[in-house]
């Protein structure tokens, strides 16, 4: 039973030495002075359309699953205000285009 006893708590470490690392990159993602955000789309987004297309697509159903302080800054709104909404109520299907681009290829 000892044994038993030492693994959870070597478990428990262990989840608990994660959870502090997950954190602390967390806040170092909020921190940083670099732009940092994450966009999620809707799918079903066709990869056989133009690319065009596809980075279209992408743009009218992308939402913004992360954003940091940063680009908060930038944009002008807080990241709490941004996070869940629609990219195109905050940036211009032109401007991301090229960066699109880049990912669908």
């Amino acid at each position: 039973m000892e044994g038993y006893v030492a693994d959870t708590q070597a478990s428990e470490d262990r989840f608990l030495k994660f959870l502090n690392e997950k954190e602390n990159f967390n806040e170092f993602m909020r921190k940083s002075t670099e732009l940092i955000y994450c966009i999620d789309f809707k799918p079903p987004v066709s990869i056989e359309s133009p690319v065009e297309k596809v980075v279209s697509d992408i743009f009218l159903t992308a939402y913004f699953s992360f954003a940091n302080d940063a680009y908060g800054r930038v944009v002008g709104f807080p990241p709490s205000e941004i996070i869940g909404k629609r990219v195109t109520n905050y940036s211009r299907e032109e401007d991301n285009t090229e960066v699109m681009k880049k990912f669908v290829k």
